[in-house]
């Protein structure tokens, strides 16, 4: 996780004006430069440590509606030292979908690890 975290390093010191576009169908596209995507998925990895006592190694599953909450995240977990595992949106009140489904298979093949959702 180590070298995929020191890519994002590396692209922030090289380059920390370019960036990535994420692609928003329903609202305008978000751009996010390399320096900032790295400041940002940092303060997650610090929550994810320091408020909820994740260690490095954990399994972390990304489940979350927003594009950007959804890369953030992944990066977030990497740079915590976890492993992130990406999975589509899923909404809690209707259990009887393709992703609750996903989602609940994955939760029973993974074992222990910490699901983040966008769904309260």
């Amino acid at each position: 996780m180590k070298m995929l975290y020191n890519l994002l390093e590396k692209a922030a010191s090289d380059v920390p004006q370019k960036g990535i576009v994420i692609v928003n169908n329903s609202q305008s596209d978000i751009f996010i430069s390399y320096s900032e995507l790295r400041d940002r998925s940092k303060k997650i990895a610090f929550v994810l440590q320091s408020v909820y006592q994740i260690e490095p190694g954990s399994k972390i599953v990304v489940s979350v509606e927003r594009s950007e909450d959804f890369i953030l995240l992944f990066w977030g977990s990497i740079i915590a030292g976890c492993v992130p595992i990406l999975m589509p949106s899923v909404q809690f009140s209707n259990k009887k979908t393709i992703a609750f489904e996903r989602l609940n298979n994955t939760i029973e093949i993974v074992g222990e690890m910490t699901l983040i959702t966008s769904d309260i």
